[in-house]
Formats: C-alpha cells, sequence, structure tokens
C-alpha cells in the first residue's frame, strides 16, 4: 500500500509504504515534528505521545529531497524504550546551505526494524542570509512562520489556494533579525496552498504548505 504528500517548496512527491500490515502497535506515536531556522544552522524538533521498545532515531538530512545522510543520533528517553508520557527531542544543523534544506526523521526499534516518520521538514536559506520556514506541514489551525530579514520593513502575507484566489491575507511589520510570524488557516478547506510575502510590490519569498 502507498500514499504520496506533496512536500513544501517541490512539486516533487515521496512515496511511503506501509510497514505495519498486520495492525500492531507502531513503535512511535509522532505528535510532532517541527523545525526553525537561527542564523546559520537550523534546529529541529520533535516530540512523541508513546513509545514502545523504541530505540532512538536519526536526524536525516539532504538538499535534494531524494538522498538522505544521517547527521544525528539520538537514543530513546524511554526507559528501557516504552512510554505513554510526551517526550521531547531536539537537533542542530550547523551545515546549512543555501536554498532547500530537508530533514527527515528515522526510528529504530530494539530489535533493529526501522521506519521513516511520514513528516518531512523544509527550511529554506536565502543566498543573502534571510531565511524564512513554515510549519507545522501539513498544518490544522495556525501556520507559523519563522522569517530572518535583513533590515526592517512593512510586509503582506498572502495565502492563496491552488486557483491563485486570496483566501488569507495579513499585513504587519517585521523588524530586523529573527521573527516568528502567525496566520490563522483553521477555517480553509483541505488541500494545497501557496504562501506569499510581499514587501511594497515586491515578492521576497512564496512557499507551498499543506492542510
Amino acid at each position: 500500500m502507498g500514499i504520496t504528500f506533496n512536500v513544501t517548496g517541490t512539486f516533487s512527491e515521496f512515496y511511503i509504504h506501509a510497514l505495519n500490515p498486520l495492525g500492531s502497535a507502531l513503535p512511535v506515536s509522532l505528535l510532532r515534528f517541527t523545525g526553525k531556522s537561527l542564523s546559520h544552522r537550523d534546529q529541529l524538533e520533535w516530540v512523541t505521545s508513546a513509545e514502545n521498545n523504541n530505540a532512538g532515531f536519526e536526524l536525516q538530512f539532504s538538499t535534494d529531497a531524494i538522498h538522505y545522510e544521517t547527521i544525528s543520533r539520538l537514543p530513546s528517553k524511554a526507559i528501557n524504550g516504552n512510554s505513554q508520557s510526551q517526550l521531547s527531542y531536539q537537533a542542530i544543523n550547523a551545515n546549512t546551505v543555501a536554498g532547500h534544506n530537508y530533514y527527515r526523521l528515522q526510528q529504530t526499534d530494539i530489535d533493529g526494524h526501522t521506519q521513516w516518520m511520514p513528516t518531512i521538514v523544509d527550511l529554506y536559506h536565502e543566498a543573502e542570509a534571510q531565511t524564512i520556514s513554515l510549519y507545522p506541514n501539513p498544518v490544522q489551525d495556525v501556520l507559523h512562520i519563522d522569517l530572518s530579514q535583513t533590515q526592517a520593513a512593512s510586509i503582506e502575507l498572502q495565502v492563496r489556494d491552488m486557483s491563485g484566489r486570496v483566501v488569507r491575507k495579513v499585513m504587519t511589520n517585521v523588524h530586523s533579525g529573527f521573527n516568528t510570524l502567525q496566520v490563522d488557516v483553521a477555517s480553509l478547506s483541505v488541500g494545497m496552498y501557496t504562501l506569499e510575502v510581499k514587501e511594497a510590490d515586491r515578492l521576497l519569498f512564496t512557499r507551498k504548505f499543506s492542510k
């Protein structure tokens, strides 16, 4: 069995094959997997709501969303790999590149079996040190936007549906450095959308996300 989903910023599709055909308890229930750009490094965070026989995680990095390499290994925080409480993890990538920086998680259980978590985090770095990241993706209620600016500005956030129609518009001021913005998308229908960030009539960024 396979499903596909789109990743922010590209038109590539990722295929996920069922690793649990018998319907047994999954080793990890991933509550969220998010990331943010901090200057010249990326901070990735994830939270599990339950872990069963879990040995740990590998954070994997890619610049093309096809070829990944492991950049960090974290053992499970659960006692003997088992927990029914929320557990939080964090890892840093200090070797980011200009353009797209893709991240995914691989989980390994104590018996040595592995699985990839379905969420892909895409953090984009502009060559001139401006950065933007959207999370969570897919989103349910509030889209968070981390924006690093080289100078203060008045900007407009526009959310467009796949037909190009503007379905959300937010005007706000940002300062030089790191800014965190939010857009309420709770009432939007399920589907693909594009976020546009504009200063005056100049388009600064455009990113895709799904709901």
